[in-house]
């Protein structure tokens, strides 16, 4: 039974799945993320937005960042064991 399957998902909504992520400059995330986790190490998180603008942001370890995201840049990422939140 799904619960859930009438609500819209936003970036303040409960984590539905997560994935490991490898930063790279040229491949995309599978699909886009609504939030970032660090689980490692805190340090800048450079990513490509939904709209195509690179931001970078200090992600401290084990809190929740919404951000909607395509990609994880590998140019400007110094936080570890990062997870795309889905």
């Amino acid at each position: 039974m799904q619960h859930f399957t009438n609500n819209a998902l936003s970036p303040t909504s409960p984590v539905v799945s997560a994935a490991p992520v490898t930063p790279s400059d040229t491949a995309d995330l599978a699909e886009p993320c609504r939030g970032l986790h660090v689980a490692g190490a805190e340090g800048k998180v450079a990513y490509v937005s939904l709209s195509g603008d690179v931001v970078e942001f200090l992600a401290l370890p084990g809190i929740d960042y919404p951000r909607f995201a395509t990609r994880i840049l590998a140019t400007g990422t110094t936080a570890s064991q990062i997870w795309a939140l889905y």
